[in-house]
Order: C-alpha cells, then sequence, then structure tokens
C-alpha cells in the first residue's frame, strides 16, 4: 500500500467520524421547551339583562368550523360566522347535549325531550321524554338514539333504557330495557356502547341485541361506577371518568381507559384532581380536558390523564367563570381554538398557532392613539374584526413623554422621546404571539409621523420581532410642504410671486374643514423636514427581513394663472398636500410594495393679478372644498381603499 493511499484512507476515517460526532450531537442537543401558554378571552355574551343564560353545550362543527352551535336556558344558537354573531333557531329552556348530521339536520337533548331538524332550524320535531342522555347517531344516520331513566326502572313500566328515533319517520323504538341512560357510537367496531354505574352493554347489530358486562377494575372490595365516557377519535381510546368507592366508603374520581373500543378496561388514575371534584371528561387533537366544579375552572392532560394543569390562564383568579361546556374548533383567526361557555352565559375563547401577527397602530402629528379605537380612524380596527383579528391582537401606541388628555396630550414632541415606550409594547405582544403559538413577531402601521416613529424603532432595536411594517402617507424622505409656503414654491414657473397668495389661501382652506395643521416649529415637524439630520440618519438602514408596504396619496392641481392679457395653465402634482409620492413611497426595505392613491379629477385653482391704481396689485386663489378630495393627507387615511389594502398587506392576500 503506497504512502499516499494511507494517507486519503486516515483522512477519509477521520471526516466520516467528524459527521458521526456531528450527527449524534445534532440528536442528543434538547430542544428548546414551548413556549405555548395560551389566554381565555371573553368572545361572546348571551346574557341577557344581567340574567343568567347557562350555557350547556357547544358544538363546532368539524367540516365547517365557521358554523357554532350553542345551547343554553335561553334558546338554541347557531353561528355562521365563527362565533362573531349568533341567529336563535328555537326559543326554550334547553340544557342538554347538541348532535348534528350537517347545516341541515340538526338535534339536541333537553328537559322535556328530544329536538330535531330537517331544514336547518327552520322548524322543529318534538319527542316528548324526561330524563334523557346526550343523543347519538349510530351506524346509519337515519336513526338516532338515546338513553333514558327515570323513576325506579322497574322492568315491567319500560320507560328506561334505550330508544331509537326514525328520522324519517318520526317512530321512537324501545331496544332495551336496562337502567342505561347514556349512550356512545364506536366507528371501529360499528357498535352501540351504553352504560350505567358499573354495568355497561354493547350493541353490534343497531341495537336489535346487547350483551351486558360488569366493570372489573379495581382492587378488592373496591367499587367502580362510570360517570362519563369520551372517545379520542386520534387513537381510538375510550377514556372515562368513574367513581371510586373503596372499602372504607372513601370517594375520589379518577381516570380509567379502554384500547380496545371498550372491551375492557385498565385504570390511569384512583383520583384525578386532588382537592377538585371533575364533572365532565372531553378529548380533542390527544389532548384530555377536564371541567371542575364550578369556579374551579378547566384542566388538561396531555399524556393520557396521567398528569394534569390547569388551564385558566387569561381569567381572574378571584373570578374563574364556572364553566359549564366546551366546545373544539378552528376559527378565522386560530388554526385552533376551544370555546368554553359558563353559568352565566358568557362564551370565551382560548386560540392558539394564529394565522396573522399583533398589530400596532401609530399615528401621526397632531392625532392621539384612541383615534383608532373611537376616533376618525377606527374603521381600520372594525375591518381588522371583520378579517377575524381577536381584540388583543387590536393595539395603539401612545406616545411615550406624553399624558393621555386629549386636550394636552403632545404629539409633535422629539421622535427620539416620544417613541421610548415601543420597545416595551412590541416585546409584550411579541410574547404574546410566542405563547399562543405564533411567530413571536409585531406588525406596524404607522400614519404620517406614525411611519417616522416605526422606523426609528427598527433603526434602535433592530428587525428581529418585526414582520410587517405599513406607513400610509410617511415622509420617509421628508415633508416638503410643512409650511404650506413651502409648496408655493414648488410650482413651476409661478412659485415665487404666488407664495403669498397661495399660503393665505392654503391657511383659510385648512381653517375652513376643522383642520389643524401641526406646528411647523414644533420637533417633530422640524425632524421631518428634507435637509434634516434626522431624516438622514433615518435613511442610513436598510431593512431586509421587515416586509415593507407604503400607501401615498397623489392630487393633481391645473393652475389657471391669469396675469393682466395673459391667461397660462400647468398641471403639476402636489402629492397628499403635505409631501410628495416619492417621499411617501421611499421606505428602504428589501422587499416592499408601494400603492399611490389618485385623485380622479384635478384640483382646479385660478389665480388672477389685476393692477388696481388705489390698491397696487389684488391677488385672488379659489380652491375646492374637502368633499371634492380624498386623498389630501389628512382624509387618506380615512378612505376605504387604503383600509382595504392595509388590511390585504397585514394578512397576505394582496
Amino acid at each position: 500500500m503506497s504512502k499516499c493511499n494511507f494517507s486519503e484512507k486516515l483522512l477519509a476515517i477521520f471526516v466520516s467520524a467528524c459527521c458521526l460526532l456531528i450527527f449524534f450531537l445534532s440528536y442528543t442537543t434538547p430542544l428548546p421547551s414551548s413556549t405555548l401558554n395560551p389566554a381565555w378571552h371573553e368572545y361572546y355574551d348571551f346574557g341577557l339583562l344581567g340574567l343568567a343564560n347557562q350555557i350547556s353545550d357547544i358544538y363546532v362543527d368539524t367540516s365547517n368550523p365557521a358554523l357554532i352551535y350553542v345551547l343554553s336556558q335561553k334558546g338554541f344558537y347557531k353561528s355562521s360566522d365563527y362565533g362573531h354573531n349568533f341567529t336563535r333557531l328555537i326559543n326554550g329552556k334547553f340544557a342538554g347535549r347538541i348532535l348534528t348530521i350537517d347545516e341541515q339536520r340538526l338535534a339536541f337533548s333537553a328537559y322535556d325531550g328530544i329536538y330535531y331538524s330537517t331544514n336547518g332550524g327552520a322548524s322543529w320535531f318534538h319527542h316528548s321524554f324526561v330524563g334523557l342522555s346526550a343523543p347519538v347517531f349510530g351506524p346509519s344516520e337515519e336513526y338516532l338514539y338515546f338513553g333514558r331513566v327515570f323513576g325506579q326502572c322497574l322492568p315491567h313500566q319500560g320507560i328506561c333504557g334505550i330508544y331509537r328515533l326514525n328520522l324519517n319517520t318520526h317512530q321512537v323504538e324501545y331496544l332495551l330495557n336496562k337502567e342505561a341512560k347514556h349512550l356512545l357510537y364506536i366507528p371501529e367496531r360499528n357498535a352501540l356502547l351504553a352504560y350505567h354505574e358499573n354495568f355497561w352493554w354493547t350493541s353490534e347489530d343497531a341495537g336489535q341485541n346487547w350483551q351486558e358486562q360488569t366493570l372489573s377494575v379495581g382492587e378488592p372490595g373496591e367499587r367502580v361506577y362510570f360517570i362519563g365516557l369520551v372517545p379520542d377519535v386520534e387513537t381510538g381510546t375510550i377514556y372515562a371518568l368513574t367513581l371510586f368507592i373503596n372499602a372504607q366508603n372513601q370517594r375520589s374520581t379518577g381516570l380509567i381507559k379502554s384500547d380496545d373500543s371498550g372491551s375492557s378496561w385498565v385504570i390511569i388514575n384512583r383520583e384525578l384532581l386532588p382537592g377538585v371534584n371533575p364533572l365532565r371528561l372531553y378529548a380533542d387533537n390527544g389532548k384530555l380536558y377536564v371541567l371542575a366544579d364550578p369556579g374551579k375552572g378547566i384542566y388538561v392532560s396531555d399524556n393520557g390523564g396521567l398528569n394534569w394543569s390547569e388551564l385558566n390562564n387569561g381569567f381572574s383568579e378571584s373570578q374563574i367563570p364556572s364553566v359549564m361546556s366546551l366546545g373544539f374548533g378552528a376559527s378565522d383567526f386560530y388554526n385552533w381554538a376551544i370555546y368554553a361557555g359558563d353559568a352565566l352565559g358568557k362564551i370565551y375563547r382560548l386560540g392558539a398557532q394564529p394565522k396573522d401577527d399583533p398589530v400596532i397602530y401609530i399615528h401621526g402629528l397632531g392625532g392621539h392613539f384612541t383615534d383608532w379605537t373611537t376616533g376618525n380612524k377606527s374603521m381600520h380596527f372594525e375591518a381588522l374584526r371583520e378579517a377575524g383579528y381577536p381584540e388583543h391582537y387590536l393595539n395603539t401606541y401612545a406616545y411615550a413623554d406624553a399624558d393621555g388628555n386629549p386636550d394636552t396630550y403632545d404629539s409633535q414632541a422629539d421622535v427620539r422621546l416620544i417613541s421610548a415606550d415601543l420597545d416595551e409594547q412590541v416585546n409584550t405582544l411579541s410574547q404574546l404571539s410566542l405563547e399562543e403559538g405564533g411567530s413571536g413577531k409585531v406588525d406596524l402601521v404607522g400614519f404620517s409621523l406614525g411611519g417616522i416613529i416605526a422606523r426609528y424603532y427598527l433603526n434602535q432595536h433592530g428587525e428581529e420581532k418585526v414582520d410587517d411594517l405599513v406607513t400610509i402617507g410617511s415622509p420617509h424622505l421628508g415633508a416638503e410642504i410643512l409650511h404650506f409656503e413651502d409648496w408655493i414654491e414648488m410650482i413651476p414657473w409661478f412659485g415665487v410671486p404666488l407664495r403669498k397668495a397661495f399660503g393665505i389661501a392654503f391657511h383659510s382652506f385648512f381653517d375652513s374643514v376643522g383642520y389643524t395643521p401641526p406646528d411647523p416649529n414644533s420637533p417633530a415637524a422640524q425632524q421631518v423636514r428634507p435637509s434634516s439630520q434626522f431624516i438622514e440618519d433615518l435613511n442610513t438602514s436598510t431593512y431586509v427581513s421587515v416586509d415593507g408596504y407604503t400607501g401615498a396619496g397623489d392630487i393633481d392641481v391645473k393652475l389657471n394663472f391669469r396675469f393682466f392679457f395673459w391667461d397660462l395653465t400647468r398641471k403639476f402634482s402636489i402629492g397628499d398636500g403635505l409631501m410628495t409620492t416619492t417621499s411617501a413611497s421611499s421606505l428602504p426595505c428589501s422587499d416592499k410594495i408601494s400603492r399611490v392613491f389618485s385623485e380622479p379629477s384635478f384640483v382646479v385653482a385660478k389665480h388672477t393679478i389685476q393692477n388696481s391704481i388705489d390698491i397696487g396689485y389684488k391677488y385672488q386663489v379659489d380652491l375646492v372644498t374637502t368633499e371634492d378630495l380624498n386623498y389630501w393627507h389628512g382624509m387618506l387615511i380615512r378612505q376605504s381603499d387604503v383600509v382595504e389594502s392595509v388590511i390585504k398587506w397585514l394578512t397576505h392576500e394582496w
């Protein structure tokens, strides 16, 4: 063997060993622990004038989660828009369980029997029974099965046991004369399972014949009774909330399970939650949920019931609602959500895996942070709500170094001061996003100076926690027209001689529409001058990972100029009246979309200079009113097409 071949083989062995070491380390290094910790938020209130309206059941359609059904003491309700609005399908004092086949075929159990509809709730059939269980569909959707326990359940009475209702003929059949109230359909065996106390019965022929079995788990002398059964559709396991009574007559609520479709059972634990009385069990998405005593809230297990933790984040510690029911499904904003109904008619929602980011809206000079919530810019929040955004994802930024009083609120101070609190707000919302399984990023929407504040934040704190930056009418290259006289000097040919006349006219124009222009001598106004050092420093950075979107107003002016006997006409753009479209569009992002919103017609300005022996030169200027201007600076942010563009940018639907 040559020395060269030996060296090459030695090198190959060394490289292979390094690769194996890297491979081993990559699989033995633990992954970061999850920060998922979503919170409950009040979502809908069915209460009527403060009266109790207990919600006994919530059902989210698995094939269309926009459909949500709620059963309460005031009626049976339906929502077709993910729970934003509900319509009452039938009035009554109900408590029971909901069962649906599709949007047309609906059923629920109540105090006084079974209700079902074949036309989406337009009309209802009612079969009067007392002491009913939750209905289930069996092997055929033509039949609805339910259990009933009433009175002493003596064999000759024929009023306790399992029934079958034919939804086409409305005929009721009596199938099992046993004290069996609760039912479960097991698709894996195409079987029905009925249970009561420590007995269960199974039927594999649509309820014609039943086999009785006794629950034989536990220690000698220990009695175990069924409380409630739920199937986990992900695994096929059936879980049963059970009552354990030992030889000393001591009681506890525990959990058992069956991995063979109910043929045999094993104990998971004898005391599910020490000091807490579990009332109702749910299984969804590989997790188990328990509703506890009124005021104790909700508990969750992600390991099959071995360990449990509270799921009450977001509820006040002193006022955990008396949750009576849960519903599971996706929402228009979350890929996974839980709905909780309480004893007072309120629905709470806990969401995870949000489809979009929390958003912060930042106002401009002369504005106030409440403009977005209750003021003249509230149409943006209304549009976001319609797009599914939850309330805690809609945020406004209140300028730092300014009090909250609208009368004394300083919105024109130094940008470096008034932007100081934005970092804290971004960090808070970033953490909220992570806790709900989101990206951990935030979207910023700035109008006018608000876009400059957002950029100053990015320059100071980096892009790590910001996903989208939207600016509308923000002077990225400076605002050329903060002094209205400045605008005059930009007019081709006639700027200097018209400065005096147009300056007076513009002040009168804005006064007539109730608009108070910002103080041109304020710190913020001076900072957004095109020649300012602040603007120069701001534009030294280019944003690489932030997606940028800009909106700019474009107003064209046709100037008719009469000088003695000469009539001259000149057309030109004044941007949005305060800045050019170039300035408003020059956001330095590697990935950017810009849109210019143009007025459909010209603004016509007439100017006449006439010689007069008495008064010298006479200036006259006529301008259109704001009713004809949609895209001048103050009106730009309020226009429906601007709002629509912002929503599309935030939701990435452009």
